[in-house]
């Protein structure tokens, strides 16, 4: 079994939800039957952020004594703030993994000074909270044992997949805040179920489960994979759902949900280019 001591530099709430997926007996044992034991140090120069490590996590305002302690050090910083966090860090033969948003590759190596090749760019979302996560990736210069564990990590808090860089910032537009999206169409659910005379706990709960429901039957594929057929299955002519989707439909609900992640992807290219640029 091969051990490694992995750091991360910022404890907010992304690495929150990593590390608290990472300490769950569940991923600690899919860990070890992946052949990976792990020590886990945070850092943070916020120390109100620290008081509340979970048990066996170790806690330092110390981003150098990290650094030297670790093998993975885990950047989970704020992307403008990330210049301050590295400042006079040595990454030497360390890998590096950034879930900063829009950090290409090419800036995280100039941000460690070109200090190491093993670099690994993450893509997560908010939905590592509760280990349902999608973390697209790519990554450079890793031995088999190093990308398995990379992988391994990822896999603790939800679903990851390895794509091309160029693909990066389309995939934080989608997957990366496409959780707003769908918080938002929940909650436009529930609201038009309270504006009908539903008690908003009531509504809430139906707008939940209609929406994973449908979710996972999509993904199961029962009800086949064509969405505009599975629209059409719940649609009766002259009944109360097309007058729903008519009204959806007429005011571009899918192009406007469409055109939010195309905003989303072109935000996330201008933050890539301005990185770049340092």
């Amino acid at each position: 079994m091969k051990k490694y001591n992995v750091g991360f530099i910022g404890y907010g709430n992304m690495a929150r939800a990593i590390v608290a997926a990472l300490k769950n007996p569940v991923s600690a044992k899919l860990l070890k039957d992946s052949g990976y034991k792990l020590n886990i140090a945070v850092s943070d120069y916020d120390s109100e952020k620290l008081k509340d490590v979970p048990e066996g996590v170790k806690a330092t305002s110390d981003n150098k004594e990290l650094v030297k302690a670790c093998d993975l050090i885990v950047l989970a910083v704020k992307p403008q703030n990330a210049t301050q966090a590295v400042m006079g860090l040595d990454f030497t033969g360390k890998t590096v993994m950034s879930i900063m948003a829009s950090v290409t590759l090419k800036a995280l190596s100039e941000l460690t000074n070109g200090k190491t090749n093993k670099l690994v760019r993450v893509m997560p979302n908010l939905n590592a909270r509760v280990a349902s996560a999608y973390s697209a990736f790519c990554a450079e210069g890793l031995d088999r044992q190093e990308y398995g564990l990379i992988k391994a990590i990822l896999s603790t808090f939800g679903e990851a997949e390895e794509i091309n860089e160029e693909q990066m910032n389309a995939a934080t537009g989608l997957s990366g805040s496409g959780p707003a999206f769908v918080f938002k169409f929940i909650n436009a659910l529930a609201e038009g179920g309270v504006e009908n005379g539903l008690d908003k706990a009531v509504a809430m709960k139906m707008a939940l489960a209609t929406v994973i429901g449908s979710a996972y039957l999509v993904e199961s594929g029962a009800g086949g994979t064509d969405i505009s057929e599975l629209v059409k299955s719940v649609c009766s002519k002259g009944g109360t759902t097309i007058e729903g989707v008519n009204h959806l439909d007429a005011n571009n609900f899918e192009k406007t949900v469409a055109e939010a992640v195309t905003k989303a992807v072109k935000r996330a290219e201008e933050m890539s280019a301005n990185n770049e640029k340092g």
